[in-house]
């Protein structure tokens, strides 16, 4: 689904880009359609002045207003990474699994209207375009899970450490590959893959507004499918979601199959939260299948008319799923303990039991669907007690990314 198929279009601030456009004063000319989030668009462009290509991310005017005052801080970290230099020349070593900021500016429309763009390294695939075209099947093979999930705690034990700061947004959208060498890629696709009008309905979108299909960038010339046996190089983007610790977030960040159990209670957010999301990830990353149910909406029970909702569900599901109960202990610094849980810590609302597997029970089931490649019973073993160690209830109990780097999972190859 590209953003302009979104229903409330109308009462979106994206700005409408065309291909042949240009932006910085003529400097970055728009090829092509890489593709888009909540907060903006993302484009390939050729560089002029650089004589190369970069990708150029195009915040809604909204998420150009929320920098402004300070509820995103994405254009800060962008600076931030600007100032690194190129990623060959980074130190620490973790630096360089942060996809590389060249350049912020901004562009104003002839009504006045403000984005931020921010010009970037162009990147392939993220981790989701990647699993459903492997060459193996619609999730990647154990090895190398591995690999990227050690990459990926190396660079969050940085983005926790150095910057001091908590991810928030981590899932595979946000997590891309970078190639060996871009620029083949990038010439090969533009004669293979030139970017394509939608023409259909125009009635239905504002005047105005050029219709293109997202058309991400393969990690190889010519690849419609990847070779897992290529080398994998991981980075993480997005910085638009990324907050100082101990601070209550709201409900609905982040993503809802990544989110943690102190979200929905309203206690203090730490680094401990994108441990949560990167447990999820790992759970997706082995088995393609997500840790926790990510259904909408809730119930209304018949006896006593009760409403309850998205976090009743997802909070009782992942009490099911580890057969233990929220801790006590968390309830004086939970904002909304009593929207979810009694005074003994019991659901108001969600009966206990309603789940038929645990998480082990999942993973065994997943391991025995028909066309997946099976995992040894030993490597469950220990990825389960590895996950464990990241889902728990208490933000406190969770080990760090760095301790999770010596997790036997990881190092008994």
């Amino acid at each position: 689904m590209e953003e302009w198929l979104k229903p409330n279009l109308k009462d979106l601030t994206y700005l409408n880009v065309s291909v042949g456009q240009r932006f910085k004063q003529g400097r970055y000319v728009i090829v092509r359609k890489l593709g888009w989030g909540s907060f903006g668009t993302v484009w390939l462009a050729r560089d002029r002045k650089e004589d190369n290509y970069v990708a150029l991310k195009i915040l809604t005017s909204e998420a150009t207003g929320m920098c402004k005052i300070g509820s995103s801080d994405e254009l800060v970290y962008a600076q931030q990474i600007v100032d690194w230099g190129p990623p060959e020349d980074c130190s620490p070593p973790w630096k360089r699994h942060i996809g590389r900021c060249l350049e912020v500016f901004e562009h104003s429309t002839e009504a006045q209207v403000t984005h931020a763009c921010i010009a970037m390294e162009p990147l392939a695939w993220d981790l989701f375009e990647l699993s459903t075209r492997s060459i193996s099947s619609w999730h990647l093979p154990l090895k190398i899970c591995k690999n990227v999930v050690r990459q990926l705690l190396v660079t969050l034990d940085g983005i926790h450490r150095d910057m001091g700061v908590i991810l928030v947004d981590l899932k595979p959208n946000n997590i891309l590959i970078r190639p060996q060498e871009v620029l083949p890629i990038i010439l090969d696709e533009l004669i293979s893959e030139p970017p394509e009008v939608r023409i259909e309905n125009p009635e239905r979108y504002p005047v105005g507004l050029v219709r293109y299909d997202s058309l991400p960038l393969p990690p190889t010339r010519g690849a419609s499918e990847y070779n897992l046996a290529d080398p994998l190089e991981i980075v993480i983007v997005d910085f638009g979601r990324a907050r100082k610790p101990n601070q209550i977030f709201p409900e609905d960040i982040p993503h809802l199959a990544y989110r943690a159990p102190e979200v929905y209670l309203g206690y203090p957010c730490d680094t401990s939260l994108d441990i949560w999301a990167f447990a999820c990830v790992t759970f997706w990353l082995v088995t393609g299948f997500h840790a926790f149910d990510w259904r909408f909406g809730g119930w209304e029970d018949s006896e006593t008319g009760l409403e309850w909702g998205l976090g009743d569900i997802q909070l009782g599901c992942m009490a099911d799923k580890f057969e233990r109960k929220i801790p006590i202990e968390m309830r004086e610094k939970s904002q909304y303990w009593d929207k979810y849980l009694n005074e003994e810590g019991n659901f108001l609302h969600y009966n206990v039991g309603s789940e038929e597997r645990n998480l082990k029970e999942e993973m065994i089931f997943n391991n025995n669907l028909e066309g997946l490649p099976e995992i040894p019973t030993e490597e469950i073993e220990g990825w389960h007690k590895f996950l464990l160690r990241c889902f728990q209830f208490q933000p406190e109990a969770r080990p760090t990314a760095a301790e999770l780097l010596q997790d036997p999972w990881l190092t008994e190859d």
